[in-house]
């Protein structure tokens, strides 16, 4: 069946994460998500609630947060630091936040935000 794409379009953030890419690329894997998710998650129904983020940018917030949390694991001092601690559990809410999302997707109770009016980034223009 071949990897999903927003799993491959997360593998690609994480690893712009890694080498610390520019930003551009980061912003248009970004719109890669949010253009697979505005072609393929079901439609919501007429009274869904909106929510703030873009679907890109959750996928990119997990990102961000995996890559950090084990940097951190990998070369803290004190494996058991507050800060390797927090940084851990702020992936776990990141996951816990991604699963209620899906969730809310599959039984069609939340609408992303539309971003057909959404400016293009300075470096499009």
């Amino acid at each position: 069946m071949g990897e999903h794409p927003v799993v491959r379009y997360a593998t690609e953030l994480g690893a712009l994460y890694q080498e610390l890419e520019f930003p551009c690329r980061r912003e248009c894997l970004v719109g890669s998500v949010d253009t697979w998710a505005a072609q393929h998650l079901p439609p919501p129904r007429s009274n869904a609630r909106p929510v703030a983020e873009s679907f890109g940018t959750v996928v990119d917030r997990i990102a961000y947060s995996q890559v950090r949390a084990y940097r951190l694991l990998m070369t803290a001092d004190d494996l058991a630091a507050p800060r390797v601690h927090a940084a851990w559990y702020r992936l776990a809410e990141l996951a816990d936040t991604y699963t209620d999302l899906i969730t809310a997707f599959g039984r069609r109770t939340v609408r992303l935000p539309d971003l057909s009016e959404a400016h293009p980034p300075e470096w499009l223009r």
